[in-house]
């Protein structure tokens, strides 16, 4: 059994089909230099009382918040999480109208034994970009970037997360490579 070392294999695919019987994935992008990934879940919960007391206490998955630390994107990657269109000149006007795309992303989570566990988020919209930067002082600064996309669950099976790991020895060689190409393997 491995244990969690890094993160890699960052890849992003717009959903083109989200409905009761149908899930397509359009073209996969790799975006290289994947910092860190923060995966939340939003939840909902409910309690029942009887006769002045806790009879019924519950909780369920509603979605997921996914945050990743980038060292940059490029003007592409933004374009196709905000929904914004790049123009010929190479800039990118974000505009309030745009409507963020909805996404599906991969990633991997590398074990110290050579390991990973890979990891597919669905349904996912893009919240607006923030940006930082620091100047040069007595040291170079690098900056990197944030980018927060919330999850929903897919209409086809409800599910919002697809996670396999190479520690099951059902998730063959064969899987790895399928599951890499999309989640419903």
């Amino acid at each position: 059994m491995g244990y969690r070392i890094n993160v890699k294999n960052f890849k992003r695919a717009s959903v083109t089909a989200d409905t009761d019987s149908s899930y397509t994935l359009g073209s996969i992008v790799a975006i290289p230099t994947l910092r860190s990934v923060d995966i939340s879940f939003k939840s909902a919960s409910g309690e029942l009382y009887g006769d002045g007391e806790l009879v019924s206490n519950r909780t369920k998955m509603t979605g997921a918040t996914l945050q990743i630390g980038i060292d940059k994107l490029t003007l592409a990657d933004k374009a196709a999480f905000l929904g914004s269109t790049e123009t010929a000149k190479g800039t990118l006007p974000i505009k309030t109208t745009d409507t963020p795309n909805k996404v599906a992303v991969y990633f991997e989570i590398e074990h110290d034994d050579g390991g990973y566990e890979a990891v597919w988020l669905l349904v996912g919209q893009a919240q607006p970009l923030n940006i930082a930067a620091n100047q040069a002082e007595a040291n170079i600064n690098y900056s990197t970037e944030t980018l927060t996309i919330d999850f929903v669950r897919r209409n086809k099976d409800k599910a919002v997360i697809v996670i396999a790991d190479t520690d099951d020895v059902a998730f063959t060689t064969a899987n790895q490579t399928a599951f890499l190409a999309g989640p419903d393997i």
